[in-house]
């Protein structure tokens, strides 16, 4: 069978997550006794991502979606919303399994292959809608009650303050009595006197 010709970038791509997977695999087997578990799994993270990148810019898309589910689950670890255990682990060392195989087909006959891991990614997607599932609980549980916000609470059944209560003073229709003043009429414009001109005396 002849070996398929691969792209210069496919191939530099290869070799990059061959070695990203290497740093991925021992660092999630160092991370049960880590000192600082999450500066191990932000480097996990880091290495998943790069191999994601590498697979969309190049159109690998089982390997690509393999690699989303496996960098969404580790988000949530590294966010701090999910501590991952053996069960998640073990998952994810699997996924670098199943990069090797897909690469390694790859290599050989130029694609990724007819198998589609489905049972592997159902399993992924499980894990993470627990995950998700278990953060958004947390996340309403450790909501505030509003009277731990300051805000005061008032039962339907307690009548509300009266105005009076709070100070104010209610004036009625009613109280509008002699007390007002009516309206003030303006002084009467009187017109001026006409000027009569004095008789001139009659002559002597």
């Amino acid at each position: 069978m002849t070996t398929p010709v691969l792209d210069e970038g496919v191939r530099e791509f290869l070799l990059e997550a061959y070695s990203n997977l290497d740093h991925f695999e021992e660092d999630l087997l160092s991370l049960e006794h880590a000192a600082s578990p999450q500066d191990l799994i932000s480097s996990i993270f880091r290495n998943i991502h790069t191999i994601k990148g590498g697979c969309g810019f190049f159109g690998l898309s089982l390997i690509e979606r393999i690699a989303h589910l496996s960098e969404s689950l580790l988000s949530l670890a590294r966010d701090g919303e999910l501590e991952l255990n053996t069960e998640h682990i073990t998952a994810l060392l699997k996924c670098s399994d199943a990069f090797r195989a897909i690469m390694t087909n790859l290599e050989r006959a130029g694609v990724e292959g007819d198998e589609t891991y489905s049972e592997f990614t159902e399993r992924l997607e499980a894990l993470l809608r627990r995950a998700r599932g278990e953060a958004e609980g947390d996340a309403a549980g450790e909501a505030p009650s509003a009277e731990g916000c300051g805000y005061e609470i008032f039962d339907e059944e307690e009548p509300s303050p009266s105005a009076e209560a709070l100070g104010y003073e209610i004036w009625n229709d009613s109280d509008a009595s002699d007390d007002v003043p009516a309206e003030v009429q303006p002084d009467p414009v009187l017109p001026e006197p006409a000027v009569v001109a004095p008789t001139p005396a009659a002559p002597e």
